[in-house]
């Protein structure tokens, strides 16, 4: 059959065209919705065999993680069992652990306290001038005394006196513009038994100040945070304050105290007299203290005072 017109080739072709291409179209669709379900049916496979395992490998965890729990526990009371039962083990092992906290204390960056439980600790907070003559640097020095409980107290009121009469000597050099070391605070630290109670607790107490009461009982305040801030930081810091430490007739937070805290701490800081200390104590109050300003822990609470 011969081609007359175009019409012809129209009518002959298109129905061939359309049928073949709606065909592979279907086909087309067909494959991608099949291969979208077995990629979805894989991916849902492998997401619920992962989310299995993770769970598994977290369950395992946490259960090693008792088991060392107790396991360290046991070791503990055995060890301590054998120290009480054996002399000599005992010496050995409290040599061995003086020597490590020594080692420590060399090794590390910040303070810490002696081991022994009794001691009077003499705190000087003192500044020398920089050589450029524009700024000052600030330190203390802490002078250990390890003493019983019979006679702390005697000792820490030679310490307080000591330290007034020091503190009117240098009244005169501090004067000479030549003057380049200032004492600026004294602060006489102790910790020792309390035979009331058996506990250990801390006296603190500012040269120009009174002894606590014979008596050490703890105060009832609270402190729920307490920051060190400062201009050239960009973070705070916070102070930790043992709850052995919150006895009444406690002086806390001087300038002096501050500093000594954070040396005992291994963030890095920045320190001058334009720090503040953001408190928050046990009935959410929210205050401020100036590098001026300190704390006095009484019976009922606490009340914030200024330097002489």
């Amino acid at each position: 059959m011969g081609i007359n017109s175009f019409e012809d080739i129209y009518e002959d072709d298109t129905p061939i065209i359309i049928t073949e291409d709606t065909d592979q179209s279907d086909s087309d669709a067909n494959n991608d919705d099949t291969y979208a379900i077995d990629y979805i049916a894989e991916n849902s496979i492998i997401t619920i065999l992962t989310d299995e395992f993770i769970s598994h490998f977290q369950q395992k965890c946490i259960g090693f993680y008792f088991e060392l729990l107790k396991g360290y526990s046991y070791m503990e009371i055995q060890w301590n069992r054998l120290l009480s039962q054996n002399t000599m083990i005992g010496y050995i092992g409290n040599r061995l652990n003086a020597m490590w906290n020594k080692f420590r204390r060399f090794t590390c960056g910040y303070l810490i306290e002696p081991d022994k439980k009794e001691w009077i600790n003499n705190i000087v907070f003192y500044r020398t001038k920089n050589y450029d003559g524009s700024s000052f640097s600030y330190n203390i020095d802490e002078k250990y005394m390890f003493i019983d409980s019979s006679n702390i107290r005697n000792r820490m009121e030679y310490y307080i006196q000591e330290n007034k009469e020091r503190k009117e000597k240098l009244k005169n050099l501090q004067s000479n513009p030549s003057y380049i070391f200032q004492q600026l605070q004294f602060i006489v630290m102790s910790r020792c038994m309390d035979a009331c109670d058996n506990t250990t607790k801390y006296i603190v107490s500012l040269s120009s100040s009174s002894m606590p009461s014979e008596k050490l009982i703890l105060s009832k305040a609270k402190f729920m945070s307490i920051e060190y801030t400062h201009p050239f930081m960009s973070e705070s810091i916070p102070l930790e304050l043992p709850s052995e430490m919150l006895v009444a007739g406690n002086e806390i937070l001087s300038a002096g105290f501050v500093l000594r805290a954070l040396k005992h701490q291994r963030m890095s800081y920045v320190f001058d007299m334009d720090y503040s200390i953001k408190v928050i104590d046990g009935m959410v109050n929210m205050f401020q203290l100036k590098s001026t300003e300190y704390i006095v822990l009484t019976e009922n609470g606490y009340s914030v005072r200024s330097y002489e």
